[in-house]
């Protein structure tokens, strides 16, 4: 027998409120992971057989998936200045809404869930963080997430391959658990270099025994499926 959903996953604006993902239906909004300060802009699909979704995923029947972006379900979301290009759907995820966090389109969250999982991918250029590196960038980011969660354990961090084309490309992952009206909720950050430009992941579940697991697959077929360079301005998917 599952669980009900905890109040903070009924709604896609709840995650907003534990810090963890982008504000839905906002042109423009301060991104829920930035330094209080100084920071200038708010901050294998491969493989044959992915993990299974754990039955607490699968069958939470209070669970939504996010409202439909505010433009046609087909069409595919490309970020101007990287040219990386997001599908409406993969890997058993629907994209969500888009959100802008300055006034040039530079700094955006595309949303994307399924019941009982909340996925949010950041894109943003090198030029605009306030660190000068990706490493310190994560850094920052856990450091946040943590400031804005008091109670969540740091469960792993580590080095995570990212396989696109030919280049594995090591990114940054963090591991959490948080607790939310009795319930236990995962929480990953996965920070990923790409060329001139950062892809940042933050995904926000309900724990299970193998949940985990399923949802860092779900990351790894996302970054497979959108279109983006690990060394530079994505043209096509790689």
């Amino acid at each position: 027998m599952t669980s009900p959903l905890p109040r903070s996953l009924r709604a896609l604006g709840a995650a907003a409120a534990l810090g963890l993902l982008a504000p839905a239906c906002a042109s423009t909004a301060a991104r829920p992971d930035a330094p209080a300060a100084g920071h200038r802009t708010p901050d294998q699909a491969g493989g044959n057989a992915a993990p299974a979704a754990p039955r607490e995923i699968t069958r939470l029947e209070s669970a939504k998936p996010p409202p439909a972006a505010p433009r046609p379900a087909a069409e595919v979301f490309v970020h101007r200045d990287s040219g990386f290009s997001f599908p409406s759907e993969v890997a058993e995820l629907r994209r969500g809404d888009i959100t802008n966090f300055d006034d040039q389109g530079l700094d955006v969250g595309i949303g994307y869930g399924r019941p009982g999982l909340n996925v949010t991918c950041f894109v943003f250029p090198r030029r605009t963080m306030a660190e000068p590196t990706v490493d310190a960038h994560f850094d920052g980011a856990l450091a946040a997430i943590r400031t804005n969660n008091p109670d969540a354990v740091l469960v792993d961090r580590l080095t995570h391959p990212v396989q696109k084309g030919e280049a594995t490309v090591a990114a940054r992952l963090a591991l959490l658990e948080l607790r939310e009206e009795d319930e236990r909720l995962g929480s990953i950050l996965l920070v990923v270099p790409a060329g001139d430009h950062v892809i940042k992941l933050r995904a926000t579940y309900l724990m299970a025994a193998g949940a985990t697991s399923y949802v860092l697959s779900r990351l790894d077929a996302l970054l497979d499926a959108v279109s983006w360079a690990p060394t530079g301005r994505a043209s096509a998917h790689l």
